[in-house]
Formats: structure tokens, sequence, C-alpha cells
């Protein structure tokens, strides 16, 4: 249902899951998680601070007695920040909160699966991808949509480039 991008960040997210005894984490996963998704979040010194944080957090992790039985991400986060840990390893504190928005990024893909319900008919069921993407977008940001004049799309379109006949 999801496109490779979007499928490669959530199993990359998955490195952080705190379930099973940390089964899950995985140093190499979560730095490039870091280098492909969150370029804009780490500076290329904090990346190369936080391949070493993440070794030392790992066994820290594991071995502290309250952070055993947590299951959750945000479990996780919670107790960093209750233990003070969180100020030890702000880097990873960042990284986890930075994860913990997938869930609201997913929210918004499933609202555009059912905006496309309502754009994609029978009546245009042959539309293009291109054509198809621009109308969801105009569906779901149509508060931003509703501010926007007819007439002022066509002055901006006709500034674009020299047409051979006029819009207007």
């Amino acid at each position: 249902m999801f496109n490779e991008t979007t499928n490669e960040l959530l199993v990359l997210g998955v490195a952080l899951d705190p379930r099973d005894g940390y089964k899950m984490f995985n140093v190499k996963s979560i730095c490039r998680l870091v280098e492909t998704f969150y370029l804009e979040d780490f500076t290329d010194n904090e990346k190369d601070i936080l391949k070493i944080k993440l070794r030392h957090y790992k066994e820290d992790i594991t071995n502290h007695p309250e952070f055993k039985n947590i299951s959750m991400i945000s479990e996780l986060c919670e107790t960093l920040m209750r233990t003070g840990k969180s100020t030890i390893d702000p880097l990873i504190d960042i990284l986890i909160w930075v994860v913990l928005t997938l869930p609201i990024s997913t929210a918004t893909v499933e609202r555009l699966f059912f905006a496309m319900n309502h754009i994609k008919i029978d009546d245009r069921n042959k539309m293009e991808d291109i054509f198809l993407s621009d109308s969801l977008v105009i569906y779901t940001e149509r508060e931003i949509a509703e501010n926007v004049s007819t007439d002022s799309i066509i002055d901006d379109f006709n500034r674009g480039k020299c047409r051979r006949v006029p819009l207007r």
C-alpha cells in the first residue's frame, strides 16, 4: 500500500522498538534512518556522535532495571525523561521524538487514501497519477485552496510563458 520509501522509513523506525529486551535495536539501521530520512535534524558531527552514543546506549538501557519491561517507544521516551537519561543522551532523545511523529505521518497518508476514494470515482477512474496527486493536494488542503482565486491562478499561468492563445 505504501511506496518503497515509506516502507523503508517504517522498517528502519522499528530499530528503536524496546519490546523483547530491545531485540530489534540495531545501530546500523538507526544510523541509516538518520542519514536517509532526517538529514536536516542532525548535523554531520551529530551523526558521528550518534553512532558512538547508540552503542553505549544499547548496553546501558538493556541493563537498567527501569527499562526492562518497556514495550512501546512512547514508554521509552517517558522513561528516558523520568530517569534523566534524555539529558545525558540528547541526540537519542531527539531521534526518539522524531520517530514518534511517524504515526502522525501515517495518519496523513490514511487521510489521503480516504480522499482518493472521493476523488477517483468511476467517472474519473482513468486519471493519470500526476493529476490525481495534484487533486489530492487540493482536496486535503482545501482550507488553503479556498483562499486562492481562479483569477490569480490564471494570471500566474499566463506569466509562466508566452501562450499562443491568452486565457483571457
